[in-house]
């Protein structure tokens, strides 16, 4: 996935929108949740990331690899996961 675009719904939550190959459509790949607000609750400040993706639904993850101390961190996190998947769709020029 190469086109893709983070879009804040509300305060501590954002969803990140990507092009899928088959239907070619933009849909949420991701959605980012949680932060300092969390603390009042109990929680522990960080940021969640969820992959929502159709490839990887179903696969175990550790709840650790997903938890990240700032947003920065989970939104590069996200972007280098997206920017180093394959293009859905071929090359605008018909190179190989």
């Amino acid at each position: 996935m190469v086109n893709f675009s983070f879009h804040r719904r509300n305060p501590f939550h954002w969803d990140v929108a990507a092009y899928t190959g088959e239907a070619g459509s933009l849909e949420r790949a991701f959605r980012i949740r949680g932060g300092p607000h969390e603390l009042q609750w109990g929680g522990d400040g960080s940021f969640r990331v969820f992959d929502e993706r159709e490839s990887t639904r179903g696969l175990a993850r550790p709840v650790d690899d997903t938890k990240f101390p700032d947003l920065a961190s989970a939104v590069a996190w996200i972007t280098a996961t997206l920017m180093a998947e394959p293009s859905p769709t071929p090359p605008m020029d018909g190179g190989e």
